[in-house]
């Protein structure tokens, strides 16, 4: 104000943005990770399943049903969102073999049961060698 007048300054009406050189901004984290906005997002990569793991997943199937909780404690390195995702695909893939992991009276293909059984010796020596490196009993 000046005597009894606003006065007003007509550079500071105006936003003038400062330019900030594109080189200059970082795009690598300590790790030089490449940073975008995805490096703050939970979601992870999707990883494929390997044979084995879709062979476990049909065991698993035939097991505990659609119970996908259930069914990821095979998988540790599974959510249950990842199992869910996977129940679809094969339902929508494979749907004779999603009906026949469902139906107690249907038999399991021969090269299945044979993979479960190897699948249960390895648990079973994996098992037996966690209690005598640890000193328990199973």
């Amino acid at each position: 104000f000046k005597d009894g007048k606003m006065i007003i300054n007509t550079e500071s009406i105006v936003h003038k943005p400062t330019e900030v050189a594109m080189d200059d901004m970082p795009v690598h984290d300590e790790e030089n990770k490449r940073v975008t906005s995805m490096s703050y997002s939970k979601r992870r990569g999707v990883t494929r399943w390997t044979e084995d793991e879709t062979r476990m997943f049909y065991i698993a199937l035939r097991q505990c049903g659609q119970d996908f909780t259930m069914i990821a404690q095979f998988f540790p390195n599974r959510e249950r969102r990842d199992i869910n995702k996977k129940y679809k695909k094969e339902e929508r893939e494979h749907p004779e073999l999603v009906d026949r992991a469902l139906n107690p009276k249907a038999a399991m293909p021969v090269a299945t049961q044979r993979f479960a059984n190897a699948l249960l010796a390895q648990q079973l020596e994996e098992l037996t060698a966690y209690h005598l490196e640890n000193g328990t009993e199973p």
